[in-house]
């Protein structure tokens, strides 16, 4: 550029030249006056670089209004209006925070068909939420890759067909909730990832953005849930895995242990049988870790109705019980010191105590 500008100041000499013709011409007559305007008339002036520079100026604004015109013109059937800030700006502090945690979406190798799809930066919808991505103008709707990010500041990234959610996304919520995975008709469903505000995580199968069939749930504590799920619940057949090592496998209703399963703690004690509501409620076996035995009737963990009790030194009692001590008419097998036989006899007891023998 400064090369250029010092071309152009090597030549006004002519200009100068011309300037002083016309001072000296005062003195003439009129008949020569007349002999000089046609001299004039001949005259090649040459321009100063500041009379190009104002040339180039106007020629380049000219030029700019005339692309800014047929831009407005050709945009003129696009109904929404520009954002102009980045979209960034949008997002709240949960929502940064997951898409930290997580990573950048990558989008999947899907195509969604249209013959007249065009990418448009982002602009505000009519609900007041913000649209960046890939459009069917024909319709006038999202359609193909896009980002939307709600008047709430919910986020959403991944595929549109018609303006609704479609086959693969990832959806966070600003108070961090999130779900990436397969989207029809503007709803999660089918296999993904969700994500509540606790940070915890499911695995597998979805609908309307809740564990609906078989997947995996792990906890904020470091439980793990292997099994089927109904609106949000475990529901069926699954396996809990405790973080302290205790697991449960069998049957669930509505969150809770359910009629059979097997439960086996981090101590060794464990049980197979049936539940209610998450308790030992019904028939089942009690094995503790130093070799004792109950096999019976349960009532909310507790030993309570008929049951039968084997010591590993080869004592056993079968009878009643109740608040889980023996209680009631029963029979006692034990071996007999000077015999060393075993031997078997009925008595009475009261709160865990015999009272006597019948």
């Amino acid at each position: 550029m400064g090369n250029y500008c010092a071309c152009l100041a090597e030549k006004p000499t002519e200009v100068k030249t011309m300037k002083t013709d016309l001072t000296n011409s005062k003195a003439k007559t009129e008949a020569e006056s007349e002999d000089f305007e046609m001299v004039i008339s001949n005259i090649t002036i040459t321009p100063t670089p500041k009379d190009i520079g104002r040339y180039l100026l106007k020629t380049a604004a000219k030029g700019y209004m005339e692309k800014k015109d047929l831009i407005e013109e050709e945009d003129e059937d696009f109904p929404f209006e520009n954002f102009k800030e980045p979209i960034s700006k949008l997002l709240s502090s949960n929502v940064q925070y997951i898409e930290n945690r997580y990573g950048e979406f990558a989008f999947p190798d899907i195509k969604i068909d249209s013959n007249d799809v065009e990418y448009k930066s982002a602009v505000i919808l009519e609900d007041g939420s913000v649209y960046e991505g890939e459009w069917d103008l024909k319709t006038l709707k999202p359609h193909g890759k896009g980002i939307l990010i709600d008047k709430n500041g919910t986020k959403y990234v991944g595929f549109f067909r018609q303006g609704k959610k479609d086959q693969y996304g990832r959806t966070i919520c600003s108070d961090g909730k999130m779900y990436e995975g397969k989207f029809k008709h503007g709803k999660p469903i089918g296999k993904g990832l969700l994500v509540n505000e606790n940070g915890e995580e499911f695995k597998g199968k979805c609908d309307s953005g809740f564990p609906n069939g078989k997947g995996i749930f792990k906890y904020s504590n470091g439980d793990v849930v292997d099994g089927e799920f109904t609106n949000g619940r475990i529901h069926g057949y699954a396996k809990l895995t405790k973080s302290d090592g205790s697991f449960y496998e069998g049957e669930f209703k509505d969150n809770h242990i359910e009629r059979k399963g097997f439960y086996k703690w981090s101590n060794g004690n464990q049980y197979n049988g049936e539940w209610i509501n998450g308790k030992m409620t019904g028939f089942g076996e009690f094995k503790f870790n130093d070799g004792k035995r109950y096999v019976g009737e349960f009532y909310r963990d507790i030993r309570n109705g008929y049951g039968e009790f084997f010591w590993p030194d080869g004592r056993i009692y079968k009878g009643n019980w109740v608040n889980g001590k023996q209680d009631g008419i029963g029979e006692f097998t034990f071996t007999d010191v000077k015999t060393k036989l075993d031997k078997t006899m009925k008595g009475e007891w009261v709160k865990g105590k015999r009272v006597k023998w019948l």
